[in-house]
């Protein structure tokens, strides 16, 4: 998520904590008078022992739990899911590149009605051989309209203006943006089932 962690001192600032002289203060009125234990050095001796020896208890117990065989399966799979992710990402941007750009009429469709939309500014449209289904692709520039070839040319202009006001409305959700933080948190959190479940959805 996006959420940040605060800076340590925030929580001890607001933490409930009192000090020793507040607390003198607020029990020595109720509290009958003890007479203070001194600490010999054979009462430190043990301390410090008992001390010493939960000390090493706790660090043996946290050394048997695999937090670096996990966290080298964490990286392994993250790099694995980034790699495909950029190998796709390299393959659909050469498909963009072979795509022809969409006629005249087609752009002035798509800007008028881009401009009732209130997008800013008009993606580029562009043409596509193949069996593929309309998309949108968002760069980091421009987001990019992607039309298969055969079915615009099945299409009247009625059919044609809902197909791209389609499209131009995942612009004006901020779809494609969302698509980014989508592969970002499944790549993050491969293992996790709902990171895929959540992105199937959302479509």
């Amino acid at each position: 998520g996006d959420g940040c962690l605060g800076d340590p001192g925030d929580d001890a600032a607001h933490a409930p904590i009192v000090s020793d002289k507040t607390t003198v203060a607020a029990t020595s009125a109720d509290a009958p008078q003890v007479a203070p234990r001194t600490l010999t050095a054979s009462n430190e001796t043990r301390f410090v022992s008992g001390a010493s020896t939960a000390a090493s208890g706790i660090a043996s117990l946290t050394s048997r739990i695999p937090y670096r065989p996990l966290g080298a399966v964490w990286i392994i799979g993250s790099a694995i899911a980034v790699t495909i992710a950029v190998v796709r990402i390299v393959r659909f941007r050469r498909l963009l590149a072979r795509a022809a750009p969409a006629d005249a009429a087609t752009f002035a469709d798509a800007a008028a009605l881009a401009a009732q939309l209130q997008v800013r500014r008009v993606p580029d449209i562009r043409l596509a051989d193949g069996c593929i289904p309309p998309l949108l692709y968002g760069g980091v520039r421009r987001a990019v309209i992607l039309l298969p070839r055969q079915l615009l040319a099945t299409l009247d202009a009625e059919s044609r203006r809902t197909l791209l006001a389609h499209e131009l409305a995942h612009i004006a959700r901020r779809d494609h943006w969302t698509r980014w933080l989508e592969l970002l948190v499944r790549c993050l959190y491969w293992w996790h089932p709902l990171a895929w479940l959540s992105a199937r959805y959302s479509r």
